[in-house]
């Protein structure tokens, strides 16, 4: 892809948002690290908010190395007049990533056994269901492909309506996503429990 977008003149903005939440051997290359033309040629979006639980404090960075798009880039965020991090964010970001590396350890072994778990749970409980698993992020996809005889549509309203769970349905992200659902695990195991027993009862043997 970095290839395609340098001999277009095409400037990438990248998410990186999720990329220190990673299992096992997976890693993450961050965009601007494949090489010095895709770094001149992008802009790499982070931010604490996913990996320390920081998203209402209103603190994110944006690295560009290119002086030239990053003159540009500050005019556009000037204009806006929106473009100063709060104070506790800015407090709650320094103390996260100077002294926050043994709780984050503990958190992405924590919602990586929650992974594990949601296989196992549907698997036992609901077996048509399929899990996807991640290489990283919280965010699991459910494969809801083996409900033949069910549309998009009805799988999404069970889930709402019958299940009382809300989840991401995966057309919301294009048409390959639909008879997916996503689902944020990145909570403590017994609201992950109740969110997919409810989930299984209401289409188990369906």
């Amino acid at each position: 892809m970095s290839g395609i977008c340098l001999k277009h003149g095409v400037l990438v903005v990248s998410d990186e948002i999720h990329s220190d939440i990673t299992f096992g051997e997976n890693h993450h290359t961050v965009y601007a690290n494949l090489s010095e033309a895709a770094a001149a040629s992008s802009i790499i979006c982070t931010s604490p908010s996913k990996t320390f639980n920081l998203a209402g404090l209103q603190f994110s960075n944006i690295i560009v190395r290119n002086e030239e798009i990053r003159r540009k880039l500050q005019l556009e965020v000037d204009r806006t007049g929106y473009d100063e991090p709060s104070l506790m964010g800015l407090a709650a970001a320094t103390a996260a990533y100077s002294e926050g590396e043994g709780w984050f350890d503990c958190v992405r072994e924590y919602i990586w056994q929650n992974v594990l778990f949601t296989e196992r749970f549907v698997r036992e409980r609901c077996p048509r269901i399929k899990v996807c698993r991640p290489e990283g992020s919280y965010l699991v996809w459910l494969d809801f492909h083996g409900f033949t005889e069910l549309t998009d549509n009805e799988i999404s309203r069970r889930i709402l309506n019958k299940a009382k769970v809300w989840l991401d349905y995966g057309r919301m992200f294009g048409a390959e996503g639909e008879k997916f659902q996503r689902i944020n695990v990145a909570t403590p195991r017994s609201i992950l429990t109740e969110a997919l027993g409810r989930i299984c009862d209401e289409f188990k043997g369906r």
